[in-house]
């Protein structure tokens, strides 16, 4: 029997492993015959993983979650016009967080023999390990500042596939500790992963399945889980972290300590000719989005901001080569040829993959594509032509909420330690956990908003709409008011995801597949109900938001 068990575990993973990197497929409404055989698979899929997890020796989960002190909620209150006298302070820092002699002069491998993988798909027996280096892991840093003394709002941009909640806690909590001991007020400090597919791994996921599953229930059984025990399996290392979070940390208070007056500006280019989707709804922000702050200095760099939505695998999920993706060529091309600061925070990126316009893509050449994808985003952020200019007030708030896990191997990969996150109990007995995590809601100006999206987020959660019924896989509708509605005074809305977390996918409920399919996005959702939590979280924050003068168009 426990043969059995592991057979159908291993093949569950497997297939669950190997599709993580691939395209979503379309998809249509199962026959009932087929839905029946559908719903006995995910039956017996989840009772399986879910009584091996339940046997699994795991630490303690409380069923109450205390607010840690590095969840900052941001502003009390919102202003509804900039305050007297205002004007932009903006900063920026970059770093490499790459650590000194990883890699040789010829860009050759040359650090620890063990423990570092590269991020971008699951293995199930031979985890990925890094060879050589094109160009750069990074960290960009922008910190804002309105000028209404209520404190510094910092955007981190990381070159990684993904950090969960804790680990940007650890990061905010060194700067929380710098700002108290030279009386900084920072108000918000968020971290973003560009959420490349060839990078060191900053997640977990990309160590051996089978090793997480056969050696870390030891370090529970014997209080090592979370800790160096001797039979600790995980796809990051501690060291690295600890490297990882200090450099970024210390990008950040850079960029506060940078901080200058000018002016900032908001414009956007259509780059539907750049974007992919990959999946139905088959819809995505259009255009993409770019914060330009001038510096009064004529000395100072430009900072540029931008906002776009292409996953990063110009390598493929595969390859052993360690980049920073087409970020990095974008970032390149903006310095060289626009002589200013670069950072770039994704958006709705769910299922949605770089595209080239006609005669741009090389056949068989993934490394100069990638360069050129780089570039081609670049140009387009220098074509746009349609600034405005953005009035000196940012408001922000985040807000934790919680989502049900649904997902049998994710409640697997937790318990395992495989993934770290911040988990609370549901019931007094049983397996089932929610996650904890946070989103926020910013307004920067009169006319524009910023959602914030703690995982990979599906356009549709972002625009609208939900398939009908009659097309849906479920069969059902699914009616709901898409964040960009949500705005106060009709702002424009945009996403900046991977966020502060990564939760999971957020797919639609209603067109989500059968789990016994292995979607690729259903396979990464933590939970079918990801995306109605979420929009839950965000229309109770900005229905709870105060002002300074009524009437201003509270919810």
């Amino acid at each position: 029997m426990k043969k059995i068990l592991a057979i159908v575990l291993g093949a569950a993973l497997l297939t669950g492993a190997l599709m993580l990197p691939t395209a979503a497929t379309r998809v249509e409404q199962p026959t009932r015959g087929n839905r029946i055989l559908l719903d006995v698979g995910d039956f017996a899929i989840s009772t399986i993983v879910n009584i091996i997890t339940a046997l699994m020796p795991a630490p303690r989960t409380s069923r109450t979650h205390v607010t840690p002190d590095e969840f900052l909620p941001g502003h009390d209150w919102f202003l509804d016009e900039p305050a007297a006298g205002a004007q932009w302070h903006v900063g920026y820092a970059r770093a490499s967080l790459i650590p000194d002699g990883w890699f040789d002069d010829d860009g050759l491998w040359a650090g620890p023999e063990r423990g570092i993988y590269v991020a971008g798909n699951i293995e199930f027996l031979d985890p990925k390990v890094p060879v050589d280096l094109l160009d750069d892991m990074a960290v960009r840093a922008t910190a804002m500042d309105d000028g209404s003394g209520r404190g510094v709002v910092v955007f981190a941009s990381v070159d990684a596939y993904a950090l969960t909640a804790p680990n940007v806690r650890r990061i905010r909590r060194h700067v929380m500790d710098w700002a108290a001991a030279n009386h900084v007020e920072v108000t918000s400090i968020n971290v973003a992963a560009i959420h490349q597919h060839s990078v060191i791994d900053t997640l977990g996921m990309n160590a051996s399945i089978l090793g997480a599953l056969f050696q870390n229930p030891v370090n529970a059984m014997f209080g090592w889980f979370g800790a160096r025990g001797p039979f600790r399996h995980h796809g990051t290392d501690a060291d690295f972290m600890a490297h990882f979070n200090r450099t970024t940390a210390d990008t950040i208070i850079a960029a506060i300590e940078n901080l200058e007056p000018g002016t900032l500006y908001y414009g956007y280019a259509n780059a539907a000719d750049l974007l992919y989707a990959k999946r139905r709804p088959y819809v995505f922000d259009e255009d993409m989005h770019r914060l330009r702050f001038v510096p009064d200095n004529p000395a100072s760099r430009e900072t540029w901001l931008a906002n776009h939505h292409a996953h990063s695998t110009g390598l493929g999920a595969g390859p052993l080569t360690v980049t920073g993706d087409w970020g990095y060529y974008t970032e390149r091309w903006v310095n060289e040829h626009a002589d200013a600061n670069f950072q770039v925070i994704i958006g709705a990126t769910s299922a949605i993959a770089r595209n080239f316009p006609e005669g741009t893509y090389i056949p068989y050449e993934r490394v100069q594509n990638m360069i050129n994808y780089g570039e081609l985003v670049a140009e387009r952020l220098n074509s746009i032509s349609n600034e405005v200019e953005v009035a000196p007030l940012l408001n922000i708030r985040h807000v934790e909420y919680r989502i049900p896990i649904t997902n049998p191997l994710h409640q697997l990969l937790f318990r395992t330690g495989m993934v770290e996150t911040t988990t609370v109990r549901r019931n007094l007995i049983g397996v089932g956990v929610d996650i904890v995590t946070e989103t926020a809601y910013m307004e920067l100006g009169m006319d524009l908003a910023v959602v914030f999206g703690p995982g990979e987020i599906c356009p549709a959660v972002l625009l609208g709409p939900s398939l009908p019924g009659y097309i849906a896989y479920s069969g059902r509708d699914f009616e709901f008011t898409p964040l960009a509605e949500m705005a106060r005074n009709g702002r424009r809305t945009i996403m900046f995801g991977i966020i502060n977390d990564h939760s999971g996918y957020y797919q639609l409920p209603n067109d989500s597949m059968h789990f016994v399919r292995f979607g690729n996005e259903e396979i990464n959702q933590s939970s079918t109900f990801a995306s109605e939590r979420l929009l839950g979280a965000m229309e109770a924050l900005i229905a709870g938001i105060n002002c300074t003068r009524m009437p201003c168009g509270c919810a």
